[in-house]
């Protein structure tokens, strides 16, 4: 009999041992995915914020060569980019409107295409890229802003559609044979519209030398530089700039402060269940070595 109970509470030891060692390997697993799934989202965050980031800048007095000179000294500083503006009216078909048309850098410039219009292949030379707004913003021959049902038809429709430019001179005159004939002073170019942007800012994009060409051509001469666009290397560099240029006076499109407080944030909580993950394997790790001692 002695010798069964003793077969039994060994038994039973080497059971409660052997599941122990099976428990604690499973929470070891839990812990350790716990610990590298906390540790790439961290690596993520720090990875974007070693990546490029850029902003709008105004500058109502212009943007000087000396202001220019002073942002590329900047910590982290890629680029300035001028943007060039000329007030313009767009013809799209039979629709007319007013528009700014800003002339930027395609390469650099960031614009953001809606889903599945995304820009096409350009057939000749000049791109003009606006947003749904802009179209929302045209009116018919007559003078009345565009329903809702003709703006979904210029959606789909705006490719195929004869676009122009008109800058300089008069007002468009919408019983004219041909609106947007070359007559007083004013001078058409047609354009291209291979895609349509996101956002509804009513934003108007062609390349900054064919603006620029255009300026001259309309008999403007090229207006002062206010705004640009500014690439920085690096989230914490973007924030300082921004800070800095609004010490200067210039007033900023939007600016990164929020999003670099959002990514402090992520790392923050990731950091924590760091911790809190090793924390446990270690107290759970202490319990088990102590009831293994008191075991023996």
């Amino acid at each position: 009999m002695a010798d069964t109970k003793i077969a039994k509470e060994i038994r039973k030891e080497a059971y409660l041992r052997q599941s122990s060692r099976v428990h604690f390997l499973l929470l070891l697993t839990v812990l350790a995915a716990v610990l590298l799934w906390q540790g790439i989202l961290l690596l993520q965050v720090m990875r974007e914020d070693r990546g490029q980031f850029g902003g709008m800048i105004e500058n109502e007095s212009g943007i000087t060569a000396a202001d220019s000179a002073a942002i590329a000294a900047l910590p982290g500083s890629v680029g300035l980019y001028p943007v060039t503006s000329i007030e313009a009216e767009l013809h799209l078909g039979n629709y007319v409107g007013a528009v700014t048309v800003q002339g930027v850098d395609f390469d650099v410039f960031p614009l953001t295409m809606v889903p599945d219009q995304e820009a096409e292949d350009a057939e000749y030379g000049r791109i003009l890229l606006l947003d749904t707004q802009v179209l929302a913003g045209l009116q018919d021959p007559y003078g009345n802003v565009i329903s809702k049902r003709e703006v979904k038809e210029l959606e789909k429709n705006y490719r195929t559609i004869g676009a122009k430019v008109t800058v300089g001179g008069a007002d468009t005159d919408p019983e004219a044979p041909d609106p947007s004939a070359s007559h007083s002073g004013r001078q058409a170019y047609e354009v291209q519209i291979p895609g349509l942007l996101s956002g509804d800012a009513g934003s108007v994009y062609m390349d900054q030398n064919q603006v620029k060409q255009m300026q001259l051509q309309s008999g403007n001469s090229e207006s002062m530089v206010t705004t640009a666009w500014i690439q920085m290397q690096g989230l914490d560099n973007m924030t300082a700039a921004e800070e800095k240029l609004q010490q200067a006076g210039y007033t900023l499109g939007e600016t990164h402060e929020q999003y670099q407080a959002e990514q402090k944030r992520k790392m923050t909580d990731y950091i924590r269940n760091m911790v809190f993950a090793i924390m446990v394997f270690f107290c759970i790790s202490v319990r088990i070595g102590g009831k293994a001692g008191a075991r023996k």
